[in-house]
């Protein structure tokens, strides 16, 4: 705060006609017998000193009067400068712009404001100041204004000494405010896609000292994407990147048998043309296998391998038939003298000629239960 400055005035002193010897001219106390003098208890709430712009209110009146032998000075407290012939205007007179002179006054100092050049011991990079009258404080500017990231140690206080002024860089701590977001408030965390009943988190919020951020979750992109990390409440990630096309790496690509499908804000490896993912997104499978799952998880891993259907008895092949495993589905063949009746009726058509006694049909998948029941012997 600034040093307070003072302002004297000389008494009026009394002449004396006696001998020197025998004349006792006494002081004259001005500040006890006129207790208006240096305007000591006035109060100029609702007032605007018009010295200073932008204008600064009034109350600030922190004025004292010391008397001195044969005068008195009017000074101002720690944390005051002296001002003399201030002129303020009076805001609640009727005709809005009454002014007035105050010999003295006393005013106060914002050792917070940006220019100021004296004594303000504040750390700003982690605590706050608040002007006060006639000096200032130190907050770590944990709540409303004052918030900035960091909170006063519950260690620190009340121990003997300490106090909310000076820089207070050993009583501040970071506040965790995403620890503190139960409200999710602070972060655009959830979004609730079209055609979804459950909203989906897209956002996360991560602690950093002395603030926070809020952040894509993984698998999702803001369309500004200089927001990405840092966008606050303006981050708004409801773009789903697709890591099946858009990674240069398949994300999958370590599982054997797999195929990367694209979920909202994720993804997912099955195994290759599972049918079941097939259906919901047409074109994903090969388009190959459709009717009969061809693979299986390995027990307690992420890798698919080959179900032998020959061998579990789930391929159904007719009876006059031989039942071929392949990779992710299975053949049956007719057995020899044996096929099916489109087979049956081409080598009618066709190749009656050059018919050597036997034939074979292969079709990959399940047979039909028309095809399994209409095994025709070729044999005469």
């Amino acid at each position: 705060s600034s040093s307070s400055s003072s302002s004297s005035s000389s008494s009026s002193s009394s002449s004396c006609y006696l001998p020197p010897d025998e004349c006792d001219c006494l002081d004259k106390d001005e500040c006890t017998l006129d207790v208006t003098q240096c305007n000591i208890g006035q109060n100029y709430t609702g007032l605007e000193l018009l010295a200073y712009m932008p204008p600064r209110k009034g109350n600030f009146n922190a004025i004292s009067c010391t008397n001195n032998p044969g005068s008195y000075s009017c000074d101002c407290d720690h944390g005051y400068n002296m001002t003399h012939n201030a002129t303020f205007v009076n805001e609640t007179h009727p005709s809005g712009n009454a002014t007035f002179v105050v010999p003295f006054f006393c005013l106060d100092w914002d050792e917070c404001a940006p220019d100021w050049s004296g004594n303000m011991t504040c750390n700003l990079e982690i605590t706050s100041c608040e002007n006060t009258q006639g000096s200032f404080e130190c907050h770590c500017g944990y709540g409303g204004k004052r918030r900035n990231g960091y909170q006063l140690d519950p260690a620190w206080f009340p121990d003997s000494g300490r106090t909310v002024f000076g820089p207070l860089a050993n009583a501040c701590i970071d506040v965790d405010e995403c620890a503190e977001d139960a409200a999710l408030e602070i972060c655009n965390y959830l979004y609730l896609a079209p055609g979804d009943v459950v909203a989906t988190q897209v956002v996360e919020c991560h602690n950093t000292i002395g603030s926070f951020e809020c952040r894509c979750a993984q698998g999702f992109f803001d369309e500004n994407a200089t927001l990405n990390n840092t966008g606050g409440l303006n981050l708004f990630c409801r773009l789903d990147e697709d890591e099946c096309t858009e990674r240069p790496v398949d994300p999958c690509g370590h599982l054997n048998n797999t195929k990367c499908y694209n979920t909202f804000g994720s993804f997912e490896c099955p195994c290759i043309d599972d049918p079941f993912y097939s259906a919901l997104k047409p074109g994903w499978g090969s388009g190959n296998y459709t009717s009969t799952i061809g693979w299986e998880k390995v027990p307690g891993s992420s890798h698919c391998r080959d179900i032998n259907e020959c061998d579990i008895e789930s391929a159904n092949c007719a009876q006059q038939a031989t039942c071929e495993n392949t990779p992710g589905s299975f053949r049956c063949t007719c057995n020899a003298g044996f096929a099916t009746p489109s087979t049956k009726k081409l080598l009618e058509q066709d190749t009656c000629g050059n018919w050597s006694g036997s034939y074979s049909s292969a079709k990959s998948g399940l047979l039909s239960a028309a095809s399994a029941g209409g095994i025709i012997s070729t044999l005469f």
